[in-house]
């Protein structure tokens, strides 16, 4: 009498998990071009002609640190200048000119061409280099979130004038009357 034929035992399948690779980053030298066209995907060419395109992690890192800590790191601003002057108003008082703040406008338009997904990813694309360049200048790279916070806050809490301020002239420069809005 035939034989059945045995059956085979059950090939255990085992499934591999394929991640897509990591882009590749260039080094932090060498990252510029890379940031910059990252950024063009979503901004304009205006709006990329505000950008100081050298160095571009370092000095938006240093930026950010000092403005966590209430200053200004003018020689590491990540924009360049507007285009106009400050403008004020002179006759028995010198005021703010109100069209002075028009000069930023530029800028304004440049935050409002990005998503705040975009913000988030194009962060979470270069965190690495932001990280390194941060503990180049003496922190823990993943601290820089922490710092990161802080400056939003700090910009956050900054008052905005509803009027225009008196002003002191020195020479060639104006400074606000008042302490606190200077600082």
């Amino acid at each position: 009498e035939p034989q059945p034929e045995p059956i085979p035992e059950p090939v255990e399948e085992r499934i591999v998990e394929v991640k897509p690779a990591e882009p590749q980053l260039p080094s932090l030298d060498e990252s510029d071009n890379e940031v910059k066209q990252s950024l063009g995907e979503y901004l304009t060419e205006q709006s990329l002609g505000l950008l100081v395109t050298e160095d571009m992690v370092r000095r938006t890192v240093v930026f950010v640190d000092n403005l966590a800590q209430g200053k200004v790191a003018k020689k590491h601003i990540p924009l360049s200048a507007p285009v106009d002057s400050f403008m004020a108003l002179e006759s028995d008082i010198i005021i703010t000119d109100p069209n002075s703040f028009e000069r930023y406008t530029p800028y304004v338009d440049m935050l409002s061409q990005m998503s705040n997904a975009q913000i988030v990813r194009l962060y979470k694309k270069f965190q690495p280099l932001i990280f390194e360049a941060y503990e180049e200048i003496g922190y823990e790279g993943e601290d820089f979130n922490y710092t990161l916070n802080e400056a939003i806050s700090e910009l956050l809490e900054t008052q905005i004038p509803e009027t225009s301020l008196p002003l002191i002239k020195d020479s060639v420069t104006y400074s606000y009357a008042y302490p606190e809005w200077e600082k």
